[in-house]
C-alpha cells in the first residue's frame, strides 16, 4: 500500500495504520484514492499530524473523535465530524486527541464536482466545509455506519457504494478544466502552460480563465502544487534521491527555486521536511 505525505512528531503513533483501498474502475477517473487512517490506542495527550500543500480535494469522515486544525487560515478550529476540503496552498497541522479513526476520499483533479455538483471549488481552497451542510443527514449517517462497521473492508465497501450512487445521480459531463487537471497530474506538473494549452487545443488565456473559474486556483499554481507534491514524494521515500536530480527534470531553475517551493509549501527547509517524514514512514504499519 502507498502512504500519503503525512508526518508525525509524537511517539504515540507507533501503531498507526494507513490503509489504501483498491479503487473500483468506475471511480478511477474521479478519485485518486480512498484511505483509512486509524490508531488503536487512546490519545490522552494531544498529538500532531502535519501535511504539506497539495493539489487534491477530499471528503473526510471521522468515526473517531473530532480534532483541531492549525494553519495560516485556521487557529485551532475544531473540525466537523465530516467535511469537504479543497486544494491546500500551505501546510497545515491536525491536533488529535482521544480515539483516532478517519476515512478519506481524495479526489483526482476537480473530480469532487462529479459527486458534489453544487460545491464551488473556489470556496474550498484551504478550507474545510461541514459535509452535513451539503448532503444533510446523510453525513451523520455515514459516520455512524463507519463507526459500527465490523471491519475496515466493510468501511471501504460502504463508502464505495455511496460514491457510485452519487456518481450516477450527478452524471456530470467532464469539462475542458477536467482534461487540463488530468493532463497536469499525469505530467506531474512538469509542463508549461503554453504546452498544456496546445495539448488540449485552447488558447492559454482561455485555459487560464476556464480552469480558474472551475478549480478556484490558476492552472499554473495547480501545476506548481503537483510538481512539488511529486518531488516531495520521491525525496521522502528514496534515500538516494537528492535535490540535483530535480533541478532539470523537475522544472526548477536552480536549487534556490526548489528551496523556495519547499519553504512555501511545507513551512520548513527541504532537509528538515524530508528527514522528518522519512522517520515517520518507519512508524507506519500497512
Amino acid at each position: 500500500m502507498r502512504v500519503k505525505p503525512l508526518s508525525f512528531n509524537t511517539k504515540p503513533f507507533f501503531d498507526m495504520r494507513y490503509l489504501i483501498h483498491s479503487l473500483n474502475p468506475r471511480l478511477e477517473p474521479y478519485v485518486e484514492k480512498i484511505y483509512i487512517l486509524e490508531h488503536e490506542g487512546y490519545l490522552t495527550a494531544p498529538a500532531e499530524l502535519s501535511s504539506p500543500a497539495n493539489p487534491y480535494s477530499a471528503m473526510v469522515l471521522n468515526y473517531g473523535d473530532r480534532y483541531r486544525l492549525h494553519s495560516d487560515f485556521s487557529a485551532g478550529t475544531m473540525l466537523p465530524a465530516s467535511f469537504l476540503c479543497g486544494f491546500s496552498s500551505r501546510a497545515c497541522r491536525l491536533e488529535l486527541t482521544g480515539r483516532m479513526g478517519m476515512l478519506g476520499v481524495v479526489f483526482r483533479g476537480i473530480g469532487l464536482r462529479s459527486f458534489f455538483a453544487s460545491v464551488a471549488l473556489n470556496e474550498l481552497t484551504d478550507q474545510r466545509h461541514d459535509l452535513s451542510a451539503i448532503i444533510g443527514a446523510d453525513a451523520d449517517r455515514l459516520c455512524r455506519q463507519l463507526a459500527d462497521a465490523p471491519t475496515n473492508a466493510a468501511r471501504f465497501a460502504l463508502i464505495e457504494a455511496y460514491l457510485l450512487k452519487r456518481l450516477r445521480l450527478i452524471n456530470r459531463t467532464p469539462t475542458t478544466a477536467d482534461l487540463a487537471a488530468h493532463f497536469m497530474l499525469n505530467q506531474r506538473g512538469m509542463l508549461s502552460m503554453d504546452s498544456l494549452a496546445d495539448a488540449i487545443c485552447v488558447s492559454p488565456r482561455h485555459l487560464r480563465r476556464l480552469f480558474t473559474e472551475q478549480a478556484g486556483i490558476s492552472p499554473k499554481f495547480f501545476a506548481r502544487l503537483k510538481r512539488f507534491n511529486y518531488v516531495y514524494f520521491i525525496l521522502t521515500r528514496d534515500a538516494k534521491a537528492g535535490w540535483p536530480d530535480f533541478l532539470t527534470t523537475g522544472g526548477f531553475y536552480d536549487q534556490s527555486h526548489l528551496i523556495r517551493d519547499f519553504v512555501e509549501f511545507t513551512g520548513k527547509a527541504p532537509s528538515v521536511a524530508v528527514q522528518r517524514f522519512r522517520k515517520t514512514i518507519e512508524l507506519v504499519t500497512e
